[in-house]
């Protein structure tokens, strides 16, 4: 009880004093003329944030149109329809699939359409009669309020440009009634007047009230179009709450004050048990989620191999290897992490190393053929599958070894001569076939084969090589041909059992001279284990991806990889001319709870204030860890929608109650910013905030 003894004091106070206030503010029942005044400018302020939602709406639409005017494939692609390069069929079948992601991407709009030289080129939604507006085709992208079939509609028209030059617009069609019906209360409703239809004198141009006796209105203007926007409220709705307001607020803020102590009490003391289970938890996921990855690592039948680059000596080595790794090259696993990777993994010449590196720089991932060589000297041939990512911030390598021995024996015995390619080939556990391409028959299989496809040999030998294909024949024979002349040494494709059962399975194909005649070896594999092999591959890079995108403690993304995300989205605002803003926010008076506390404390009120953040970001905000308390959070808007983000943050960790408090600031990317110089401003504004006394919000 001495533990929580202070809450419950505070409690008890907050109770004793709304008790005594609750009858001190009937005193305020005879001003009721003031209560009415004070409702009006309320419903004044509401008219005016309404106003604020409809602009941003309409700015929004204006923009998103604007973007999906300004995509550089599809423009290009009507540059070449202007030029007569292409037909309008063709650039109806090139942009519409194209124009119709870009569409998905908008709020749903009404109706949609593309014009490309006053042609048609594709639309979307409830057509409408074009010819009677006289926006089209626009200069310059305008906005109107247009009679359409089922209601009012915006209508956005935003031009195509390729330099001076108007190739087209597009039409973008909003319903007034989806805009108008979001801002509308139980009481208080709005409706759009067009300028014309309202009377209105010089002075009355920023914002007109109007009273009857039935209802009040206020008229704001647009800035967007030349209209008006008209909030309306009966009187009897306006004015009711006045006469009862004063009687019940004592009430209220005496149950409401009761409420808001007892929730107090509760919130504090559950909060530490809650913390705790919720720290057990995490750990127990993370102990899952490491064996899980540890179990697919060790029993994957390859060998897979892991290899560092180091940043300041520029030179690899393995940091892990899996259990079959270590067994097929005959080392320890302390052993392997001292050997230098080029002297277990070899290529024929300097010249092939090379040329594996850069394929391996430019695509991420190379397939070749190259020679393990194991601790005992023993050389393995191996295929290799090698993918290249960024891990801890460094360059990693993570390579599956698949042993071609077999194939290698195989193949070496058929270049050498026949008696040898006779035995391998009857005796051979790979299912290998001999097929004629003039007769397009099959001229012997091994029993191998036999067996992997279903049949006697009697009964496989001699048919055509259709009965085992699903794919069509000539594209076989022609894929064969050019691995026969070392255009591509192996292909896949799908063959089919005896059964009807479908198999993917990969084939290696080689000329072959038996008995004077010219036939075509094939040695097929079948890729089941490999597909699933695979799958365990990908699993395993996606998993040392997240590792290395996110923060440890938090969760969050870390700072290396959120400096990526924001170079690409500079990029792009830079390139469409989009809104980004950048907030950045530190944690006030953090290092008292680590001195008073410890860091595990610490390390909690991190952990708590970052899933806070994260659930109430928009799907397109990222929110990173920048170093110690410090976060970023990259949204794509405008600054003063940023800004009410940033307050909203800052009022939430205020409500947590966890010691700490925040100070934060906010910047837009304007044209000539570069990553240095946005990072730069915010942070500048981020201590000015704290200079300031904490716990605030500066915009600059």
């Amino acid at each position: 009880m001495k533990r929580f003894s202070l809450p419950f004091i505070f409690t008890l106070l907050i109770i004793f004093v709304s008790l005594v206030l609750a009858p001190l503010v009937l005193v305020y029942r005879p001003l009721q003329n003031e209560l009415r005044q004070s409702l009006q400018k309320n419903f004044a302020r509401d008219a005016e944030k309404s106003l604020l939602i409809l602009e941003n709406q309409l700015e929004r639409c204006i923009e998103n149109a604007e973007s999906l005017s300004s995509r550089t494939m599809i423009r290009e692609e009507a540059w070449k329809y202007y030029q007569g390069d292409i037909s309008l069929e063709e650039l109806k079948s090139f942009t519409a699939p194209k124009w119709l992601d870009g569409l998905d991407a908008l709020q749903g709009p009404y109706f949609a359409a593309r014009y490309i030289r006053e042609a048609e080129v594709v639309s979307s939604g409830s057509p409408l009669d074009l010819m009677k507006y006289d926006v089209l085709p626009c200069e310059k992208t305008s906005l109107e309020m247009v009679d359409g079939p089922e209601g009012d509609l915006f209508l956005v028209c935003s031009p195509i440009r390729e330099g001076d030059l108007l190739l087209g617009y597009d039409l973008v069609a909003y319903s007034v009634a989806a805009f108008l019906s979001d801002m509308n209360s139980d009481s208080s409703f709005h409706r759009l007047v067009k300028k014309e239809d309202l009377e209105v004198s010089p002075e009355e141009s920023e914002g007109i009230m109007r009273k009857s006796e039935e209802e009040s209105s206020i008229f704001l203007p647009v800035s967007q179009a030349d209209l008006y926007l008209e909030s309306y409220m009966a009187n009897d709705e306006l004015y009711r709450e006045s006469d009862l307001m004063a009687s019940k607020i004592s009430i209220w803020f005496g149950i409401f004050a009761a409420f808001i102590a007892f929730c107090l009490a509760y919130v504090i003391q559950r909060r530490n048990l809650s913390q705790i289970s919720a720290m057990r938890e995490l750990q127990e996921k993370l102990q899952a989620s490491e064996e899980r990855f540890r179990i697919l690592f060790d029993k994957e039948s390859d060998m897979v191999l892991v290899q560092q680059l180091d940043p300041e000596s520029r030179k690899a080595r393995f940091i892990e290897a899996n259990d079959s790794a270590l067994g097929r090259l005959d080392y320890s696993r302390d052993d392997l992490l001292e050997v230098i990777p080029e002297e277990v993994l070899l290529f024929e010449n300097k010249g092939e190393m090379i040329h594996f590196f850069k394929k391996l720089k430019e695509d991420k991932k190379a397939l070749w053929e190259m020679t393990a060589l194991s601790s005992k000297g023993r050389r393995i041939p191996v295929e290799v599958h090698s993918h290249l990512f960024e891990m801890e911030g460094k360059t990693t390598i993570l390579t599956v070894a698949r042993d071609i021995s077999d194939r290698k024996a195989v193949e070496n015995a058929l270049r050498e001569n026949e008696k040898r390619y006779s035995s391998i080939f009857n005796n051979s556990e790979a299912v290998m076939l001999l097929i004629d391409p003039r007769s397009e028959k099959i001229e012997d299989a091994n029993e191998a084969a036999c067996a992997f496809y279903g049949y006697t040999c009697n009964e496989l030998i001699g048919e055509p090589f259709s009965l085992i294909l699903s794919t069509d024949p000539s594209e076989v024979f022609r894929m064969m041909q050019l691995a026969s002349t070392d255009q591509q040494k192996h292909f896949y494709l799908e063959t089919k059992l005896a059964h009807g059962i479908i198999r993917q399975v990969e084939v290696y194909v080689s000329n072959i001279t038996v008995s004077g005649r010219e036939l075509l070896f094939l040695i097929i594999h079948d890729l089941s284990d490999e597909i699933d092999a695979e799958k365990k591959v990908q699993k395993l890079n996606e998993e040392l991806m997240r590792i290395s995108n996110t923060d440890k403690l938090t969760g969050v993304i870390n700072r290396r990889h959120f400096e990526e995300i924001l170079g690409w989205e500079i990029d792009k605002a830079r390139r469409y001319k989009d809104s980004l803003s950048l907030v950045m926010f530190d944690l006030d008076r953090f290092k008292e709870i680590n001195d008073r506390f410890g860091h595990k404390r610490g390390d909690l009120v991190l952990r708590e204030i970052s899933k806070t953040c994260r659930s109430n970001i928009r799907s397109s905000d990222f929110l990173a860890r920048w170093g110690g308390d410090e976060f970023m959070i990259l949204t794509p808007v405008k600054l003063q929608e940023a800004i009410i983000l940033a307050e909203k943050i800052r009022s939430m960790i205020e409500e947590l109650d966890l010691g700490v408090t925040a100070s934060l600031g906010v910047t837009e990317f304007v044209a000539g910013d570069n990553m240095d110089t946005l990072t730069t401003r915010v942070d500048d504004l981020l201590y000015e905030a704290k200079e300031q006394g904490r716990n605030l919000v500066i915009q600059g």
